[in-house]
């Protein structure tokens, strides 16, 4: 899995962490050009994977659905960092469902599996309409939105739309705090404490603009930025934190 890649494509800050000003999420600039693309013929089913997809304003949007090792816990809608491609992400979102719950990710419009052209506001109201398909599946009406990066950007964003049963943000960036604002739900932030792409005093002022009242922030010493969403520290995050779901609603 070509983590490092990942960190090199999902700045959106503008300035320093001293300063921190996020860049307005609906500039294109963030994305890389051209989106990177994987060839049709990959997504395929396979042991504990299945495709899904759906059609949205002109673009067909291809993802997976992972088994949980728990199919009563809530189900995690993933959004990946820029630049990242849902067939780079296989051993990764299989971890996550290791956790417990099954997990839903699609390629953003025009990267990877999915058509369409790159467009973040676009990627954000696909975000939304995963989420509502997903929360219309049978067996799954409860629903955590997970991103990781720029990813997080797409999970507030929804989480600010949409009732959901818990947020998860890895290595965010200060531009996400706009969208915590407008979300209580509970929310775990995981960041490396030696992520130099996004710092880790940018994780913070989001977790400090969330008005949710059971949030927690998890800091991995010595972890950089694709860390924070795949690492046994970060696995063992999310474990707790869906765990903690389950026991708040019995």
């Amino acid at each position: 899995m070509r983590v490092l890649l990942w960190a090199s494509v999902i700045l959106l800050t503008a300035t320093t962490a001293a300063q921190a000003r996020p860049l307005v999420m609906h500039a294109n600039a963030v994305l890389p050009d051209p989106a990177p693309t994987t060839p049709v013929a990959r997504w395929t089913n396979a042991t504990g994977r299945t495709t899904t997809s759906l059609v949205a304003d002109g673009a067909t949007l291809r993802g997976w659905s992972y088994d949980g090792s728990d199919p009563t816990a809530p189900t995690i809608v993933f959004f990946n960092a820029n630049g990242m491609l849902l067939d780079d992400g296989d051993e990764m979102y299989r971890m996550i469902a290791k956790q417990g719950p099954p997990v839903v990710v699609f390629d953003y419009r025009g990267f990877g599996f999915s058509s369409g052209r790159a467009d973040v506001p676009a990627m954000q109201r696909d975000a939304v309409r995963i989420v509502d398909s997903v929360v219309q599946s049978p067996g799954r009406a409860s629903v955590v939105v997970y991103g990781f990066s720029l990813g997080a950007a797409m999970a507030g964003f929804v989480a600010a739309r949409r009732p959901v049963a818990g947020l998860i943000l890895a290595a965010p960036s200060a531009s996400a705090r706009e969208f915590i604002k407008r979300s209580r739900a509970p929310l775990l932030i995981v960041h490396g404490a030696s992520d130099a792409d996004v710092p880790i005093a940018q994780g913070r002022e989001v977790f400090a603009a969330s008005e949710s009242p059971h949030k927690r922030f998890v800091a991995i010493a010595g972890a950089r930025h694709a860390d924070a969403v795949n690492s046994p520290e970060s696995f063992a995050a999310v474990r707790t934190f869906v765990a903690s779901l389950r026991g708040a609603a019995q």
